[in-house]
């Protein structure tokens, strides 16, 4: 749309870098929102691992103690 807009003339060459800017900040915003979501995830997923790996540890030791007795 904004490329027939600039053709027909209904923008002149400079509102439409501005719409062109726009658009590039938007879809960088995007990306960092979308990268923010990507790291925030793999952050909680790392988190539960550690978690349940501690858990899962503390479990094989009390089932090695108990055995040893």
């Amino acid at each position: 749309m904004l490329f027939r807009s600039a053709l027909l003339g209904s923008l002149s060459v400079s509102e439409v870098n501005a719409v062109t800017l726009q658009q590039t900040e938007s879809q960088r915003l995007m990306e960092s929102i979308d990268m923010d979501l990507e790291n925030g995830l793999q952050a909680a997923h790392k988190k539960h691992h550690k978690k349940h790996h501690k858990k899962s540890h503390a479990n094989v030791q009390v089932t090695d103690d108990a055995a040893t007795e």
